[in-house]
């Protein structure tokens, strides 16, 4: 599956993860992630958004206090990732 940071993976965050991890308020509300650039979201270690998104064990689960995100979106978060997490 070829997946798209601009058409795929920031719209994802957008909808589940910057309101907590915008430029904005990250300092505040999201740990110190900033998620707001593609920068922002590639310095992230890749183990940590995963176990986080995927609910694992050992891991915060994401969105704090929201359902988790659908399957189709972690699959896309997950192909980016093993991609190189280009900035296409």
């Amino acid at each position: 599956m070829a997946v798209s940071y601009v058409q795929d993976i920031s719209p994802i965050f957008d909808t589940n993860c910057r309101a907590c991890h915008g430029a904005a308020v990250y300092q505040t509300l999201g740990g110190n992630n900033d998620y707001s650039t593609y920068q922002g979201i590639k310095n992230q270690s890749a183990s940590l958004l995963l176990g986080s998104v995927e609910h694992q064990a050992g891991f915060d689960p994401m969105p704090k206090g929201g359902a988790k995100i659908s399957v189709c979106d972690i699959a896309k978060i997950r192909s980016w990732i093993e991609a190189g997490q280009p900035n296409n």
